[in-house]
C-alpha cells in the first residue's frame, strides 16, 4: 500500500489494474468507459453476473455494444482487451467470486471501484441489505487481502443521510450496526417491521447506503478508502456523448412521467424549491479523481468523504427544470407523447389527492374501461400504479432542501492540472442548465424512449394533443361557467 508520488491523474493510473463492480449500471458503465478512454491502464476486472437470460459473456458483449463505447472503441478498438471479466453475484458470499478470481483480484488489483448497488427505492429490506450491506462488506475483506491496494472508492448517495438537513463530509454513527441490520434480515422483513427499522429514512435504498458507509468506514483501519456521494444523477453533459442517459430510476422517472404528459399535479410546498442535480459524467470523472486522491496522499483511519453535489456552485429550481422540460418537448416532442404536458403543483394536501383524482385516477381508469371494451391491452391504471414508489417519494425530496457541504469535493476539483480540469472535468460551477435541458430532452428521446419516428410526425401529434388539451379545457370552462349562471338563475 505505497503511496506513489505522481501529480498526474494519468500518470498515476499508468500500467494501473482496476477492479470494478456494477460496470453494468449507468455509473459503472460510464466509469468504464472513462478509464479506457482516458486512461492507459493494464486490465479492468468488471463483476458481473447471468441476468434475464443472458450470461455474463453475453452481457459484457451488449455492454461494448452500448452507444456509450462508440467513442472509444473508434479510437482504439483494442482497448476492450483490457477489460476482464469475473463471473459473479453480490447475493451470494464473497460477491459470487471463486477462490481463483479472489486470488487474481488479490495479487493484482490496485484500484476498486464499488459501484454496484440497488437503487430501487421499494426494494425488501433483506434484498437492499445484502446487495448495499454485504456485499460491500465482502468486498472489503477481499480487499483487504489485496496486496497492490492504492484505493477502494464506495459510490454511495448525498441522500444516504436523509434525516439531517445540514449534511457534513465525514461519515455519521449509523442508527444500527452493519452487523445488527445483517442478523435481523437474515430472512425477509415484514413490512410493518421493515417501516420501524429504517425509521426516519425515506425508503430502504438511502437506509442502506447509510449502513454501507459504516462498513467503509470501519474498512478504512485496514486500507485507503473514500466514499463518493452523488445528489441526483442525471444525463451526461459532455462526454462521451452529450445527454446519454439509460436509468429510468428516481427523478429521471419523474421527468420523462411529466415530459409526456403522464403526471400533471404535484405536493410542493414550494414550487422554486432547490434540486441537487448532478450530470453523471461528472460522477464519473470525480470517481477516478478521488482514487487517485485517496492514492497519494498518507493513508488516514477515517474514510475520506466527497459530497458530489452543486448546491453552492449552481443550483435548479424545480420551476426552471418543468418549465425547461416542457419548452424542450414542445421543440422537439415524442412520438411516445400521451398528453400535452402541463403541470399543477399544489401546497395543500387535500387539493392534491382531489386533483389527482380528476387528473389522473378518472382518465385512466375511463381510458382503460374503453381499450377493456374495445378487446385491447389495458396499460394506463397499472403503469401509473407502477409509479407509486417514486411518486409517493416526491413530496419528501421536493418538500425539503438539504444543505449538503462540499469542500472536499471542490478542493479535489482544484487539484487537477489545468488539462486534466478539462478531460476529467466535474466543475459544477460551469453548467449552462437552458443549455443542458436541450441534451437531457433529447438524449432522454433517443437512449431511454428509443423513437426513431421522423421529427416531422411527432410534431403533428403533439400539436393535435394540444388542440386536444386546450379544447378540454375550454369544454370544462363551459360547464364551469354554465353552472354558475344556471346557480345564479334560480337564485334569483
Amino acid at each position: 500500500m505505497s503511496k506513489t508520488n505522481s501529480q498526474s491523474v494519468r500518470e498515476n493510473f499508468s500500467n494501473a489494474v482496476f477492479f470494478i463492480t456494477g460496470a453494468t449500471g449507468y455509473i459503472g458503465k460510464l466509469t468504464l468507459e472513462d478509464i479506457l478512454r482516458n486512461l492507459d491502464v493494464k486490465k479492468v476486472y468488471i463483476l458481473v453476473r447471468g441476468k434475464r437470460g443472458f450470461s455474463s459473456e453475453e452481457r459484457l458483449k451488449r455492454l461494448l455494444q452500448n452507444p456509450l463505447f462508440e467513442r472509444v472503441l473508434l479510437k482504439n478498438p483494442e482497448c476492450s482487451r483490457k477489460i476482464h471479466l469475473l463471473e459473479g453475484d453480490l447475493l451470494k458470499e464473497n460477491l459470487g467470486l471463486s477462490s481463483v478470481d479472489i486470488s487474481k483480484i488479490q495479487n493484482e488489483v490496485e484500484y476498486f471501484i464499488h459501484c454496484a448497488a440497488t437503487v430501487k427505492f421499494d426494494e425488501k429490506l433483506h434484498i437492499a441489505t445484502q446487495l448495499n450491506v454485504k456485499a460491500t462488506k465482502d468486498l472489503t475483506e477481499i480487499a483487504k487481502k489485496a496486496k497492490k491496494i492504492k484505493a477502494l472508492v464506495h459510490i454511495s448517495t448525498a441522500y444516504s443521510n436523509s434525516p439531517i438537513i445540514n449534511v457534513e463530509e465525514k461519515v455519521y454513527t449509523p442508527c444500527i450496526s452493519p452487523d445488527s441490520l445483517l442478523k435481523i434480515v437474515q430472512n425477509e422483513v415484514p413490512d410493518y417491521k421493515e417501516k420501524s427499522i429504517i425509521g426516519e429514512w425515506p425508503n430502504t435504498y438511502s437506509f442502506t447506503k447509510n449502513i454501507a458507509e459504516a462498513v467503509i468506514q470501519e474498512a478504512a483501519k485496514n486500507i485507503p478508502v473514500c466514499i463518493v456521494r452523488p445528489s441526483i444523477v442525471i444525463s451526461t453533459i459532455e462526454d462521451p456523448i452529450p445527454g446519454f442517459i439509460d436509468n429510468k430510476y428516481g427523478a429521471v422517472s419523474g421527468y420523462l412521467a411529466i415530459s409526456l404528459g403522464f403526471i400533471r399535479t404535484l405536493h410542493v410546498n414550494n414550487y422554486d424549491v432547490k434540486l441537487d442535480m448532478v450530470p453523471a459524467d461528472f460522477v464519473a470523472n470525480s470517481i477516478l479523481a478521488a482514487a487517485w486522491n485517496t492514492a497519494i496522499q498518507p493513508k488516514s483511519d477515517d474514510a475520506t468523504v466527497y459530497n458530489c453535489v452543486n448546491n453552492h456552485d449552481n443550483y435548479l429550481t424545480l420551476r426552471h427544470c418543468v418549465e425547461g422540460t416542457i419548452l424542450e418537448n414542445s421543440k422537439c416532442p415524442t412520438s411516445k407523447q400521451f398528453w400535452y404536458p402541463f403541470l399543477l403543483p399544489v401546497k395543500s394536501r387535500n387539493l392534491y389527492l382531489f386533483l389527482d383524482f380528476l387528473l389522473h385516477h378518472i382518465p385512466y381508469y375511463t381510458v382503460d374501461y374503453i381499450l377493456y371494451f374495445l378487446g385491447k391491452e389495458t396499460i394506463l391504471y397499472s403503469t401509473y400504479k407502477a409509479m407509486e414508489p417514486i411518486r409517493n417519494m416526491f413530496p419528501y425530496f421536493l418538500n425539503r432542501e438539504w444543505n449538503f457541504e462540499n469542500k472536499n469535493f471542490r478542493n479535489l476539483h482544484q487539484k487537477l492540472s489545468v488539462t486534466e480540469k478539462r478531460i476529467f472535468n466535474f466543475n459544477m460551477g460551469s453548467i449552462n442548465w437552458d443549455d443542458y435541458a436541450y441534451y437531457f430532452h433529447r438524449g432522454a428521446k433517443q437512449y431511454l424512449l428509443k423513437d426513431t419516428e421522423p421529427l416531422e410526425n411527432s410534431r403533428k401529434r403533439f400539436k393535435l394533443l394540444k388542440i386536444l388539451h386546450f379544447g378540454v379545457i375550454g369544454i370544462m370552462i363551459m360547464f364551469l361557467l354554465f353552472g354558475i349562471l344556471f346557480t345564479l338563475h334560480k337564485c334569483f
